[in-house]
């Protein structure tokens, strides 16, 4: 099952919405539709989607506390819903999806270099060391166009930090 993800294109955050979830409860019943914005208030109606019951996976109720959260502290941004690959919502520039952040809990999938710099990385030796540490490293880690772009983001961003 694809992955779908609300996005705050304001912050430039993202979180995973519940995949088979998410498409039962607010995509199949059309409450929600890819590449579009939201309306977080019909979100929160949606009972169905919040009350797991019995039968839910542990990941569920982790996650829809996270959901939860995320929603309250966006809903006056612009979020989207949406499946990364689509056309609809992805960035057309592939070095664009460099300044987002996942925020769910435990090891993100993306990484902005403000987050990077909030890690505690002052220098890019720092990046390679967190990215070693990692279970899993960044979806771009090992792309060279990818990292290079991503080293001068970080850097810049760390330029900035110290002005």
């Amino acid at each position: 099952m694809t992955t779908r993800l609300f996005a705050c294109t304001d912050c430039k955050k993202y979180i995973d919405a519940g995949k088979r979830w998410c498409f039962t409860h607010l995509e199949q019943p059309a409450l929600v539709e890819a590449g579009q914005a939201v309306d977080v208030d019909r979100i929160f109606a949606t009972t169905s989607y919040w009350d797991t019951g019995d039968s839910a996976v542990g990941w569920l109720n982790t996650l829809l506390p996270q959901v939860r959260a995320f929603l309250l502290t966006h809903r006056t941004h612009r979020i989207l819903f949406g499946k990364p690959g689509d056309d609809d919502f992805e960035p057309d520039d592939p070095h664009e999806v460099l300044l987002w952040d996942d925020v769910a809990a435990g090891e993100p999938f993306d990484i902005s270099a403000a987050t990077l710099v909030s890690a505690g990385c002052n220098h890019w030796a720092d990046v390679e060391k967190y990215m070693r540490q990692r279970e899993f490293p960044v979806w771009w880690w090992g792309q060279p166009d990818l990292m290079t772009t991503a080293r001068l983001r970080f850097e810049s961003h760390v330029n900035r930090s110290k002005d």
